[in-house]
């Protein structure tokens, strides 16, 4: 069963979802905090194509939202399993569209550098959006907040 976490602000505050999909087994959550410009994710479980495709609609919405500027994602999957091909399609599909709206870098969360880091490396890789993989919250969020500088 999956444990579910809030997402953190850098302070260690709750930051209160603005969507959230699925249920305890699989989902995900998206906020975005407006003063770092950046999306913050927490996925968990094995999505189906609906909920994928609610990913699909959320992320779209939160870039939209952060449009104009360069932006980021923190993403918290360590809870996240490794997909199914189609759901991976459909991420994989959405990278360049969210470099084009302005998403610079994408960090990861996971618990070890197991079967999802490499499929998310492979997703991020493919639509040369600069990624990482962390082990810490806070370094995570260090890194992806450097998207304002352009590194």
């Amino acid at each position: 069963m999956s444990v579910v976490r809030p997402i953190r602000s850098g302070t260690g505050a709750p930051v209160p979802p603005e969507v959230k999909a699925g249920d305890l087994r699989a989902g995900f959550e998206l906020s975005v905090d407006r003063p770092r410009r950046v999306v913050r994710l927490r996925m968990w479980g094995l999505w189906d194509l609906t909920i994928a495709e609610e990913f699909r609609r959320a992320m779209f919405n939160c870039a939209r939202d952060l449009e104009g500027a360069s932006w980021g994602i923190l993403a918290d999957s360590r809870e996240y399993a490794a997909q199914t091909a189609a759901v991976s399609e459909i991420r994989s599909q959405m990278m360049p569209r969210l470099l084009l709206m302005g998403c610079m870098r994408i960090g990861a969360v996971v618990n070890d550098a197991g079967t999802y880091a490499m499929q998310f490396n492979r997703i991020t890789g493919q639509s040369h959006m600069t990624s990482e993989v962390f082990r810490d919250d806070d370094i995570a969020l260090a890194w992806v907040s450097e998207h304002r500088s352009g590194l």
